[in-house]
């Protein structure tokens, strides 16, 4: 299987292993990609003093996510945040970094590991990263198409 990690798996995956799922922890089999979406996410969250035990991981990103857990690195492209746009609106979801890790699953064909409560309301294949970071909006009946086609983008 090819997983890409949201921001708050990452964390878990890299800096708190113990809070991953025991059903999601990595099997050596899976392809596991990080993106660089999440570096932006957490230098946001520690500009605004929130999430200050994620400094380590920002600090050290790429040797941490690529050298010691031997995740694929991915970089959003403009096409990524041009689906991102293309992603429904979901009532009580407003972070742009979830929204956009999630187009950039959406558009590999990746299943999304992922806490946010709001992740099963978009039309991705995801996997539960753990017990949730956060109140959600409640999941909706069926899950919800984007709003245009997104633009498909191979994967390594």
């Amino acid at each position: 299987m090819k997983l890409l990690l949201d921001t708050h798996a990452l964390f878990w995956a890299v800096v708190e292993p113990e809070n991953l799922a025991a059903d999601t922890r990595s099997d050596p089999a899976n392809q596991v990609f990080a993106t660089l979406a999440s570096a932006q996410e957490l230098a946001m969250k520690l500009s605004a003093n929130q999430w200050p035990e994620a400094k380590s991981l920002l600090q050290d990103f790429e040797r941490l996510v690529v050298d010691e857990a031997g995740f694929i690195l991915l970089a959003p492209t403009a096409v990524d945040y041009l689906n991102m746009t293309r992603l429904p609106t979901v009532a009580g979801h407003k972070d742009p970094m979830d929204r956009l890790i999630i187009a950039m699953a959406i558009a590999r064909g990746l299943t999304l590991v992922s806490s946010d409560n709001n992740t099963p309301n978009y039309a991705v294949e995801w996997i539960t990263a753990g017990q949730g970071s956060g109140t959600g909006a409640p999941r909706l009946k069926d899950r919800i198409i984007p709003v245009e086609p997104l633009t498909f983008i191979d994967v390594p």
